[in-house]
């Protein structure tokens, strides 16, 4: 459900929290229901913006994005970014593999007049959007430098289509379910936030 401010509100009609256990850790499940691109929109900055929160570790925050075609893989990457800062036309990279976006700082006014600096809006500084399904062997993504992404603590790499490509390369990886479900309704699965 949205509301006048375009605020997704977390209802029990749109959001069932839960979780799993494995091994020691455990694992938060999220369930949203969305009645529209801009509901799924709405999740995926709020995401964004606790991912920007975190500091980084010794690799990249991968994102894996699952789902049938017309799912909202690509609505959920322009609300990422969108949370971010990104003001540029995301669109799915389907032929070229991948795009990569820097993630832009902001300006603050510090006390003095007319003196600024610049304030992270958050702690990583680029958005690397990755489209697997045209990826039929591992060696194409050799050709993108795929895993020198996943090596950069800096970065944040978003993996349409995760379920194609090895499952090494999504070891930490959070990971968002899309399914189609009745007239105009989505349901939204995240694991690992």
């Amino acid at each position: 459900m949205v509301n006048n401010t375009q605020n997704v509100r977390f209802t029990k009609s749109n959001i069932c929290l839960g979780g799993i256990s494995v091994g020691r850790r455990y694992i938060a499940l999220m369930r949203y229901q969305t009645k529209s691109p801009r509901e799924t929109q709405q999740i995926a900055g709020r995401l964004a913006k606790k991912i920007a929160r975190q500091k980084p570790g010794k690799e990249a925050v991968v994102v894996g994005l699952i789902g049938d075609l017309g799912a909202g893989k690509t609505t959920f990457v322009q609300g990422f970014a969108r949370a971010l800062g990104i003001r540029r036309r995301m669109v799915s990279p389907t032929f070229t593999i991948m795009r990569r976006y820097r993630i832009p700082r902001r300006r603050i006014k510090k006390r003095a007049p007319g003196s600024y600096y610049q304030l992270p809006i958050s702690y990583y500084q680029h958005l690397v959007h990755v489209d697997a399904y045209r990826v039929h062997k591992p060696s194409e993504l050799k050709v993108i430098k795929f895993e020198s992404w996943l090596r950069d603590p800096a970065a944040i790499v978003l993996v349409e289509w995760a379920d194609l490509i090895e499952k090494k390369y999504l070891h930490r990886a959070r990971i968002v379910r899309f399914r189609h479900q009745k007239e105009g309704l989505r349901e939204v699965v995240v694991r690992g936030f």
